[in-house]
């Protein structure tokens, strides 16, 4: 109770008075603030990757070149990765870049890895000029309510974009 106080005290609030052990009361105040809307996220950005009615995503990655470990808490039984991968392009070092792309997911409360992802068919453009692959995207079912770690690295890489989706049934 004396460090509840104590921290109460440190943002200007009023301490709290305990008329029971187990039982806390407080000042009841009349919230003038707006019910907050239980609604998905939404970001201030449009979303770069195309999505269709009925899928919405829940978190968002980006970044170049380089490692990057990013934590996602999944709340869903099925859920999908979206990735879009623009590679360096260099005509005169056309021959000494080889860009890639790897998505390690790893379930943090077993431990287990659940799913590498690479591009299918690997990360050369010059191939893309009369079909683009890109968005490539991953489909997962489970358990619900799990937290994963997405450990990302790219190589020769100018920016990627990781968007995981829900579907609503």
């Amino acid at each position: 109770m004396s460090t509840m106080n104590s921290l109460l005290n440190i943002f200007g609030q009023e301490k709290v008075n305990w008329s029971m052990p187990g039982e806390m009361k407080a000042p009841v105040e009349e919230s003038t603030t707006p019910p907050v809307n239980s609604a998905p996220v939404t970001y201030a950005y449009a979303a770069k990757l195309p999505s269709g009615p009925g899928v919405y995503t829940f978190d968002t990655i980006s970044g170049q070149s380089g490692y990057q470990r990013h934590i996602v808490p999944v709340y869903y039984d099925n859920w999908e990765v979206w990735y879009t991968v623009e590679p360096v392009e260099s005509e005169q070092n056309s021959h000494l870049s080889s860009p890639s792309f790897k998505i390690v997911i790893t379930d943090l409360g077993s431990g287990q890895k659940i799913a590498t992802i690479e591009p299918p068919g690997g990360l050369d453009a010059t191939l893309w000029k009369q079909y683009d692959p890109r968005p490539w995207s991953n489909s997962f079912s489970g358990e619900d309510d799990r937290v994963y770690s997405f450990d990302i690295t790219a190589n020769d890489v100018k920016s990627y974009l990781i968007e995981v989706k829900r579907r609503r049934s």
